[in-house]
């Protein structure tokens, strides 16, 4: 397994190399980049990428992705060293307000609200070459080799989704989505508070104490039912026993680290021991199983927890879900004196609208169908314990009902080679595989796989088909060359039998599109050479040659182009050099 330690930091547009024990020695360099999200100021950014242009992933650049870092903090310029030893820039910021050592962003930090997804707005157009830092300089201006803006990721780990998020919200302004591959990420608000269940919560994580063969996931919430209560977008919990607690010791600290941490006591639970107050073990301090036989039941207690923030004025302000702060309003658990550092439903709604993802599906597809997305995890979660991963599927339901590209984990190929061994027991899972209720886990992979080997196989597979153009639901080797692609085949032919088509190789190429059309439909513009009401003969062709038995009829005459795929293929050019383009879309992936 590589790994990567960053010993020093660099003062702004200084490079400093890595440490020598790194596989591939790596520079960093810090800019400035002007942001609405900052109030008008700019945002601390740092760019880390390999020190030597010959470790770009590509011969042709390197492509990018923007670090999405989990928890509720102000982000973080640490980035993801592990993806950029695979040939890539890594892009990451501080959200405005946030502080990180000399480094400082402007503005103020909203928990991931709007000023910080406007901020992400701003850093994708950057990382996507059409924006600038407060030099007047692009992101291939400051990387020393060239880079790729038109392959950007985002590598959002644990709760990180905000990038979604900007995607729905701000996509008017962004010219093309970023794939993402995402570590185990939280979904909806009650994922986000952890209310189904959660490891931590696992009083004695060494036991398998449900027999399901991983030991820390054994406490759940006990009023969830996940064969009934799930949703794409919310969960379904019986709340007949939910209280509130108002002399429950709690210690909330400020997660942007700006506010003093509030000890403001009280804590919503479901009141499975029905006496008004959440009861733990007499003789385990904290854990919620009472009567120690490892799970949670319904004639126990079990504690939910909001989100916590904190006012400008620094004043306490949390925020259970809307699922949990409506029963709370229904039950008339407050009375009239519902206090005040908990939201209301009428705050909570807005709150959750901007950081719940899975209320954006709709507004992500409109904008960008053609979105890429995989998610990594293993089978058991670093937070959540429900054994289906709900927040996976909320993941896998959402974009692939919108007919989004999805997969579950890299392929095999890719993880071996990227890391160079393969976990014993990896599963692979085929792109577009939906997976049915009830197995997520088996999909999941073995326990201890590192998150940062699983990002870095991710980002190379999907970069490597964006740069290579193929979308076979399985692979069987790497997509990378070590040559520029070519942008043409040639010699397009028609065998004897009439139904037979070959054409020359591409160099760099791997796979192919072939189109047929109405030579009648071919229509010159004046710059561009249309293709008109084609079809697609063959998609992804990992070979040469199709067979098409299509005929015209009499006095039709077809024709038929390949493209090589990829960044670089093209349908060819005409005569007088204009560029053929297939305006139908005809094959895709």
């Amino acid at each position: 397994m590589r790994s990567c330690l960053l010993l020093s930091i660099s003062f702004l547009h200084a490079f400093v190399i890595f440490p020598a024990f790194c596989d591939i020695p790596l520079a960093i360099t810090d800019v400035r980049l002007p942001s609405e999200g900052a109030g008008g100021g700019t945002l601390a950014v740092r760019l880390t990428y390999p020190a030597d242009v010959a470790n770009y992933r590509y011969i042709d650049g390197a492509p990018v992705s923007i670090y999405l870092p989990g928890g509720m903090g102000p982000g973080s310029l640490g980035g993801s060293p592990r993806i950029a030893q695979e040939g890539f820039v890594i892009v990451s910021f501080l959200y405005p307000g946030g502080v990180e050592g000399p480094f400082k962003s402007d503005g103020y930090y909203d928990y991931r609200g709007d000023n910080c997804q406007k901020a992400l707005r701003d850093v994708i157009r950057f990382a996507e070459g059409v924006a600038t830092d407060s030099l007047g300089r692009t992101i291939d201006d400051i990387v020393p080799g060239p880079v790729h803006p038109d392959i950007v990721g985002f590598a959002p780990f644990s709760n990180g989704l905000i990038g979604l998020i900007t995607l729905s919200r701000y996509g008017d302004d962004i010219p093309y989505a970023p794939y993402q591959v995402g570590w185990e990420n939280p979904t909806n608000a009650q994922i986000i508070n952890v209310e189904l269940g959660g490891i931590r919560d696992d009083c004695n994580s060494g036991v398998d104490s449900d027999g399901n063969e991983e030991p820390g996931d054994d406490a759940r919430n006990p009023w969830y039912d996940p064969e009934t209560g799930y949703s794409p977008t919310s969960f379904i919990v019986d709340f007949s026993l939910l209280d509130f607690d108002p002399l429950i010791p709690e210690h909330r600290e400020d997660p942007a680290g700006r506010c003093p941490a509030s000890n403001q006591p009280g804590a919503a639970f479901h009141d499975g021991r029905t006496n008004g107050r959440i009861d733990f073990n007499p003789l385990k301090p904290g854990c919620l199983d009472y009567d120690g036989d490892g799970a949670i039941e319904r004639t126990e207690d079990y504690k939910l927890n909001p989100n916590v923030t904190f006012t400008e004025s620094c004043q306490l302000k949390v925020y259970y879900s809307p699922e949990v702060t409506r029963a709370l309003e229904e039950r008339n658990v407050f009375g009239t004196n519902w206090p005040t550092w908990i939201a209301k439903p009428q705050e909570a709604e807005p709150f959750w609208n901007l950081r719940d993802a899975t209320l954006h599906w709709d507004g992500i597809a409109s904008k960008f169908p053609d979105f890429l997305a995989m998610s990594v995890f293993t089978r058991q979660d670093h937070v959540q314990s429900q054994p289906d991963h709900p927040h996976i599927r909320q993941v896998m339901d959402g974009l692939m009902s919108h007919g989004m590209w999805f997969r579950l984990n890299a392929d095999a190929t890719y993880f071996e080679v990227v890391n160079s061994s393969l976990p014993p027991g990896y599963v692979e899972t085929p792109a577009n595989d939906l997976v049915p209720m009830g197995e997520m886990k088996q999909h999941g992979e073995p326990r201890g796989t590192d998150s940062g080997d699983m990002a870095a196989a991710g980002h190379a597979e999907i970069s490597d088909r964006i740069h290579s153009g193929c979308w076979w639901p399985d692979l069987e080797g790497t997509l990378i060359s070590s040559v520029t692609p070519a942008p043409e085949a040639n010699l397009l032919s028609v065998g004897a039998d009439k139904k037979t088509i070959t054409w020359s190789s591409a160099d760099g190429a791997f796979c192919y599109d072939l189109i047929l059309g109405d030579i009648m439909d071919l229509v010159d513009n004046g710059t561009e050479v249309l293709l008109l009401n084609s079809s697609c003969v063959e998609e992804d062709s990992s070979d040469t040659m199709a067979i098409d038995e299509t005929l015209p009829a009499p006095g039709q005459v077809f024709y038929y182009v390949v493209k090589p795929n990829g960044l670089h293929g093209t349908y060819g050019f005409s005569s007088n050099g204009h560029q053929r383009i297939d305006s139908e879309g005809a094959c895709q992936y």
